[in-house]
């Protein structure tokens, strides 16, 4: 956050954790799901919330799509 002028008030607690976005080699769907066992609806869940629906109309092989290494096929 890059404050210009002006007060932040913070009413509790607050951290700032760095990111880096990263996939692995298999499918979307296993990027999503992450070794973890297939929930059909949290997993739907989680397509709504981050807006995926058209991206996976988009693939080939929807959610079923292999990245490849650093997802340079899905650019």
């Amino acid at each position: 956050m890059i404050t210009l002028s002006g007060q932040v008030r913070i009413m509790g607690s607050m951290a700032i954790v760095s990111q880096q976005a990263w996939i692995f080699n298999d499918t979307v769907r296993e990027n999503i799901v992450f070794g973890l066992p297939f929930d059909e609806s949290k997993y739907q869940a989680v397509i709504e919330c981050c807006s995926l629906q058209r991206d996976l109309e988009l693939l080939a092989s929807s959610d079923q799509t292999e990245i490849s290494e650093g997802g340079s096929n899905l650019r």
